[in-house]
């Protein structure tokens, strides 16, 4: 016998296996809440590119912002794009929300999105204070944006996940 498929490292004897189980749209919507790092991916140039950036959860649109090459791989406004954020704890614990919508960008330099931009600035700022004056850690970041979601999914894996009757956290037996 392996040592692979020795009695000592049978499948029979691991304790449990992780469950992963949907998030509802409550649950979904606290997890964009409480994290501010997030990837947005989508199709620019022929590739599929995936961009880590910060941002604010703020009544049910992504704001955040970037730099500018992102804003020209997409080639403007309203593309649709992919985001997503996790939440991890441990190994098997974590949660994970992707968020499928359409982006739009704003810049100051541009008239008609000046009232936009600046908005999307002061709720960023709830995040960093310091973000857009000459304290900002990433001033070359002058492009924000707004993710409008068009559908929300939410998943979580877990070792153990609360009875519902007992309101304790047990073990799910498989």
């Amino acid at each position: 016998m392996s040592e692979l498929t020795s009695e000592k490292h049978a499948p029979s004897s691991w304790a449990r296996a992780p469950r992963i189980r949907a998030l509802s749209s409550l649950q979904s919507h606290f997890v964009l809440s409480r994290n501010h790092v997030g990837r947005i991916a989508f199709v620019g140039d022929g590739r599929i590119e995936l961009i880590p950036v910060h941002y604010v959860y703020w009544n049910g649109v992504v704001v955040g912002r970037t730099s500018s090459g992102i804003k020209r791989a997409l080639g403007g406004q309203g593309p649709e794009v992919v985001f997503e954020v996790d939440e991890p704890e441990t190994l098997f614990e974590w949660r994970s929300v992707i968020v499928r919508g359409s982006i739009d960008f704003m810049a100051a330099d541009l008239p008609s999105d000046r009232g936009a931009y600046w908005k999307a600035v002061r709720v960023f700022q709830t995040l960093l204070p310091d973000a857009f004056t000459e304290r900002d850690p990433m001033p070359s970041r002058r492009v924000m944006f707004v993710i409008h979601p068009n559908e929300m999914t939410g998943r979580e894996s877990s070792m153990s996940f609360l009875s519902r009757s007992s309101g304790e956290r047990s073990p799910i037996s498989g």
